[in-house]
């Protein structure tokens, strides 16, 4: 395989330090987003809107752009919610910052005339996502990338539907036997504590570093002092006895579910199409993640919850290993959980993108899925799961792209690794786009 990037003018998103300045050898970089002191437009001014945007010209071209992009409103608003980490602002804030964002990064089109836009992650943080969903209009190609729970590997796809798929995706590298093991821990869960809320001991801390906040503590400690009281009220001891199958909640809000969900980065949506989709006398016991916080676990979530008489919530010390052996199987928007469930031999249904969801025992929920297809299904073995991923991973980039995930590699060399993922991306882009591939 010959890799000869064509000379398409880029956008770099997220990349930073080493792998930046060698994505710049690699490629016409004609304008970079990123906090790298040398970016062209810093990552945290455009995430919080703190900079000048122009005036928007309004021509027909850019007016069809904006009705078309704007149709994906909810989905900003989902995504966006995390720069408001204090106090959920009123929908006109929302919208007016789904405007500026769109004229800015419309703008930045047209004075850099982009045609590639490369992208350390999977958009998912307000202003990436409107430059993706503008793309995908214009016609400009993309390639997202998102890193893996294994060593030194990450996914790409210029589609976010794609995402995982290895039929879907070129074929990189030659493959390697991994002899890959489920870890007995995953590394971002170490150290939890017990209660991730707005507690009295933050909101102290809060005040005597930035007292000039105090209206808006308050409030939040207001918002997870009711999230705590809905929790307490609501939560059960683990039932003996009963058939069920395991909810495990994702993090919100969080990449997993507001860009790889859909529909379902309403989890509460999930759980009641789960509820009316499971027979009689079979249960379903969701947990709460343990790092949730009262963002988007507002009084009316709970009391959709509360309306499911066949979902029992359970604490969130509740071991999940044991709760996935003694299912029938689990379902997940996209969670890790359903990855160790095949592990453990059990079915799992999945409500979003899950990267895991091209294996046999793994079922995309549909309403008409038969109950006895998903319950009586049986995963492929430990050791056939390691073959098989094996064999995804001949699709995927080699390297670290998010930094918190070089606690996975040994002896992390940056440069070394910068050169691994300017490789992987001149392949992918090579691989998918050297006959007139779509984009976006």
């Amino acid at each position: 395989m010959s890799h000869v990037v064509p000379p398409y003018r880029v956008l770099s998103v997220g990349f930073e330090g080493e792998i930046l300045a060698e994505l710049r050898k690699r490629f016409d970089v004609a304008c970079v987003i990123s906090a790298d002191p040398s970016a062209d437009v810093n990552w945290d001014s455009l995430h919080l809107l703190k900079l000048a945007v122009p005036a928007p010209s309004m021509d027909e071209a850019m007016r069809a752009c904006f009705d078309a992009v704007s149709a994906s409103f909810l989905r900003f608003a989902d995504i966006n919610s995390r720069r408001h980490y204090y106090v959920t602002p009123p929908f006109s804030n929302v919208y007016n910052s789904f405007v500026l964002t769109f004229t800015f990064c419309y703008d930045l089109w047209k004075r850099h005339r982009i045609e590639l836009v490369l992208s350390a992650n999977i958009a998912h943080e307000g202003f990436d996502f409107v430059l993706v969903e503008m793309a995908r209009y214009l016609g400009i190609k993309v390639v997202m990338c998102y890193q893996s729970l294994i060593a030194s590997r990450f996914w790409m796809a210029a589609r976010v539907d794609d995402f995982g798929l290895p039929a879907l995706n070129p074929t990189l590298y030659e493959r390697e036997a991994s002899g890959y093991r489920l870890p007995e821990n995953w590394f971002y869960m170490k150290k939890l504590p017990q209660d991730a809320s707005y507690g009295p001991k933050m909101l102290l801390s809060e005040l005597a570093r930035r007292p000039w906040r105090a209206p808006l503590a308050l409030v939040r400690f207001a918002y997870a002092r009711r999230y705590r009281q809905d929790i307490a009220r609501l939560t059960r001891a683990l039932p003996a006895g009963e058939r069920y199958i395991y909810v495990p909640l994702h993090l919100q809000p969080e990449l997993t579910t507001s860009a790889l969900g859909g529909d379902y980065s309403d989890q509460m949506l999930a759980l009641e199409a789960l509820s009316a989709w499971v027979p009689d006398g079979v249960k379903i016991y969701a947990k709460e993640n343990p790092k949730q916080t009262e963002k988007q676990r507002d009084e009316f979530f709970y009391k959709r919850l509360s309306a499911l008489s066949n979902v029992t919530l359970l604490s969130n010390a509740e071991d999940s290993i044991s709760l996935i052996k003694g299912s029938i199987g689990v379902a997940t928007i996209t969670g890790t959980a359903g990855w160790e469930a095949l592990f453990h031999g059990k079915p799992v249904i999945v409500f979003g993108l899950a990267w895991y969801r091209f294996i046999e025992g793994v079922f995309a929920f549909q309403t008409d899925l038969s109950f006895e297809t998903f319950s009586s299904a049986v995963p492929p073995s430990p050791e056939r799961l390691a073959d098989k991923l094996d064999d995804a991973l001949m699709t995927t980039g080699r390297g670290i792209v998010d930094s918190h995930y070089r606690v996975l590699v040994d002896g992390f060399d940056a440069i070394a690794n910068a050169h691994d993922v300017a490789e992987s991306l001149v392949r992918f882009v090579d691989a998918k786009f050297a006959n007139g591939g779509a984009g976006a």
